[in-house]
């Protein structure tokens, strides 16, 4: 469930989003 959201916030944060998760 967080995961999801975790996207969306990921491209805010100065974390890149892991390519192991495309849940675009």
């Amino acid at each position: 469930m967080a995961d999801g959201m975790d996207c969306s916030l990921n491209t805010s944060s100065p974390q890149p989003a892991p390519a192991s998760i495309p849940d675009e």
